[in-house]
């Protein structure tokens, strides 16, 4: 999703390439006859590679997200490019507990899945960055 516009770029079940956990089915609620025709990390990486060239990658819980990217693309022999360089990827979840002024995991509640994870950390973002606006003072 873009964090500009709130457009979705890319929306799609990767197939794992492994077998899930059953705490990650459980936790996202996918399943198998879903990842059936879902593609590979291969044929959506150049795509991904292309929509995060030049930006940074916000991320929920991004010491978790970038981790996994990277980990499946070299599993997979695929070149982490500029995804693979940590310093490149910024972490929302820091931010809106540093925003709430609270030092703890917060839940998203997008439902863990990407794209309703995206809309609500896109909304997130939005909040964070509109100006707080003051009352106007009242007339004497």
């Amino acid at each position: 999703m873009d964090a500009a516009t709130g457009e979705t770029l890319l929306d799609t079940l990767v197939a794992p390439g492994c077998e899930v956990e059953p705490e990650a089915r459980w936790i996202h609620g996918i399943s198998d006859d879903e990842l059936a025709t879902a593609p590979p990390l291969a044929d959506v990486w150049e795509q991904l590679l292309q929509m995060t060239a030049g930006k940074t990658v916000l991320a929920y819980n991004s010491g978790f997200d970038y981790a996994t990217v990277v980990r499946h693309a070299r599993r997979d022999g695929l070149n982490p490019s500029h995804l693979g360089d940590s310093n490149r990827w910024s972490c929302l979840m820091g931010r809106r507990s540093d925003w709430l002024m609270r030092y703890r995991w917060l839940p998203l509640g997008g439902g863990h899945r990407a794209r309703g994870d995206c809309e609500v950390a896109f909304e997130l973002l939005c909040a964070m960055t509109t100006p707080a606006r003051m009352p106007k003072p009242a007339r004497r």
